[in-house]
């Protein structure tokens, strides 16, 4: 019988298997939470926890429900998932991320594994910027400085019981998010000389 990590991973290349990500569509869905479930992995050998971490888009963004999920897991991670999992019926950005907060702010451990997810999404989004330039700013249902916000939250609720290391990597990627200057759009300040 297979782990629960190998279970997990099956379930994502499953039930994400026709996804792409927002702003990329050469890019599989599957890809971000398995590179959640890696990035906690660095901090806990907790296979439940690394599960949920790789489980935790698919209540949200697939047709794979709760029952199956605590069918299929039991109810400890179907818990982190389902705390993880913001309530799509909620059309508002920002009503939708403090509700989903709210519920966090209740779930300890869920919420840590929501600083994994923060910090795949920064990597992910930088390196779309790096790409593409500002304009994948414009895919999102929030402009930038409510996205960054939210990341800032977000860390800020959970500094007491990260490590060092993370919330410097954390804090960086932040910094670099609100900095990005796209080259592909750098006006130039000074004249060009005469020849």
């Amino acid at each position: 019988m297979k782990n629960i990590i190998q279970k997990a991973i099956s379930i994502v290349l499953q039930y994400h298997a026709d996804q792409f990500r927002k702003g990329n569509i050469l890019i599989p869905a599957a890809t971000h939470p398995l590179y959640t479930g890696m990035l906690i992995s660095y901090y806990t050998s907790n296979e439940a926890y690394i599960a949920a971490a790789i489980l935790h888009d698919t209540l949200e963004d697939t047709e794979y429900t709760l029952e199956k999920l605590r069918n299929d897991f039991g109810d400890i991670i179907a818990g982190y998932v389902s705390a993880l999992s913001e309530n799509k019926l909620i059309q508002d950005w920002v009503t939708r991320k403090n509700e989903n907060l709210g519920r966090l702010r209740e779930n300890k451990e869920a919420y840590a594994l929501k600083v994994f997810d923060c910090l795949a999404n920064m990597t992910e989004l930088y390196d779309e910027l790096k790409a593409q330039g500002n304009k994948v700013w414009d895919i999102f249902n929030a402009p930038k400085n409510l996205k960054l916000q939210y990341f800032t939250i977000i860390l800020e609720d959970n500094m007491e019981m990260m490590p060092k290391i993370f919330i410097k990597r954390y804090t960086e990627l932040l910094k670099d998010l609100e900095y990005f200057i796209d080259n592909n759009n750098v006006v130039a300040l000074l004249p060009e000389k005469n020849s």
